[in-house]
């Protein structure tokens, strides 16, 4: 459902469904995803802190690691 609400750019409801599938035990696309629909919902701070505790799990992810960097160019975090 969450992959639906993002396709529809509905960011909002997808990081509510990323969100209650990580509280259910989920899966780490979920996570990766949830950073997402915080991103693009306009949440730049807490992308960036899903997709940090995502990139320390899983530290050979460049999808991960392409979408914190974007975070840290949204957040003008240039150093």
């Amino acid at each position: 459902m969450g992959e639906m609400c993002l396709l529809e750019k509905n960011f909002t409801t997808a990081t509510r469904f990323f969100q209650q599938a990580l509280d259910e035990g989920g899966k780490p696309e979920y996570e990766l995803n949830l950073g997402n629909a915080l991103f693009y919902a306009g949440d730049l701070k807490g992308a960036k802190r899903v997709l940090q505790a995502f990139l320390d799990k899983y530290p050979g992810d460049t999808h991960g690691l392409v979408n914190l960097a974007n975070c840290h160019l949204g957040l003008q975090e240039l150093d």
